[in-house]
């Protein structure tokens, strides 16, 4: 999945949708852009873990909260061994929950930056994203497509294999908006990461 952000892989199985006539002009932005290691790096982190930073660091505390007290009680009854099984378990999932969705976004993080790649695309208020050289795609994507918008970057995971991180830094405020606007309308899900101070720009 890594591999495939900011440029597209080979889709099957899936057609264009048709779409009734726009309501208003069809607008479209074409952005050229690099990643840098934090944008991508952000951009991955939203996209294996929907979770919001504050509902991630509340589930794992959660979790290792249930750990000790199983690792306490075990302690007091070492005949337990369903107390001994139940900290392993919570502990593993708050590892899970805490460590595992930084460590895969730091690896592919590492591995696109390195490229030091230029790409380019086309974003259509109609719903559709174009790469270069490639066939428009459907911001609708599959059943788990879902949109993310940081202080810093859009984030757009159309499918397993397509994934999309559009830098703000080389947007105007227009540009923002309309992308902001098209990600909320077309993309199943879309996830407001920005923080507050932010949600008060455009």
């Amino acid at each position: 999945m890594a591999e495939k952000i900011g440029i597209t892989g080979r889709i099957t199985g899936r057609r264009l949708k048709d779409r009734p006539p726009a309501e208003e002009p069809v607008r479209s932005i074409s952005l050229s852009y690099d990643m840098t290691y934090g944008e991508v790096y952000e951009a991955l982190l939203m996209i294996v873990d929907r979770r919001s930073k504050k509902a991630r660091y509340g589930v794992g505390i959660f979790l290792l909260a249930a750990a000790a007290v199983c690792a306490v009680l075990f302690a007091m009854n070492p005949y337990g061994l369903m107390f001994e099984i139940g900290a392993v378990l919570f502990a593993l999932f708050s590892f899970l929950v805490l460590a595992y969705p930084g460590i895969k976004a730091k690896q592919g993080a590492k591995k696109i930056s390195r490229r030091k790649g230029t790409y380019k695309v086309r974003l259509s208020s109609d719903g559709y994203i174009v790469p270069y050289g490639r066939e428009r795609l459907d911001i609708q994507g599959d059943k788990d497509c879902r949109a993310f918008e940081s202080d810093t970057v859009f984030a757009l995971r159309l499918d397993r294999m397509t994934n999309f991180c559009l830098p703000k830094r080389r947007m105007n405020g227009s540009e923002i908006q309309l992308t902001r606007d098209t990600l909320q309308k077309y993309a199943r899900r879309f996830f407001d990461r920005r923080s507050v101070d932010a949600k008060g720009q455009p």
